[in-house]
This record gives structure tokens, C-alpha cells and sequence, in this order.
């Protein structure tokens, strides 16, 4: 996370809890889709490729019904 979360600062805790319940390692945030281009697909990729790139990584995506 960094400093310009805004409005979406409330939604830290979904991301911070799995960690400290040790439910997780790591947590990613899910963005709605941009109303405009931006150099948001750039840091999208890297790190879609980023996590290509570690074969051991197995990413799994939760239900919103659990609230993340």
C-alpha cells in the first residue's frame, strides 16, 4: 500500500487482516476498471509477470462473498 489510498483506505483491512490471521502471505487488491487510459496497465503487467515468473506462486482468487 502507499500514501495516496484516499477514499479506499477503508478497504486496507481487507487486505491487512489475512496477513495477521496468518491466513495468508500476501494479499493483492482488485481496482475497479479506469474510466480513462492511464499508466496504471504498466505496473498491471509487470506485475502479472512478476508472478509468471515465480512457478512456485500459486495465486488463488477469493470469493467476495467472504468480504475480500
Amino acid at each position: 500500500m502507499d500514501a495516496d489510498l484516499g477514499t479506499s483506505s477503508s478497504e486496507a483491512r481487507a487486505l491487512i487482516l489475512p496477513i495477521l490471521e496468518n491466513k495468508a502471505d500476501m494479499t493483492i487488491a482488485r481496482f475497479p476498471k479506469a474510466k480513462k487510459k492511464g499508466g496504471f496497465g504498466l505496473v498491471k503487467n509487470l506485475a502479472r509477470g512478476g508472478i509468471r515468473f515465480f512457478p512456485a506462486l500459486k495465486a488463488r482468487r477469493l470469493s467476495r462473498a467472504s468480504g475480500l
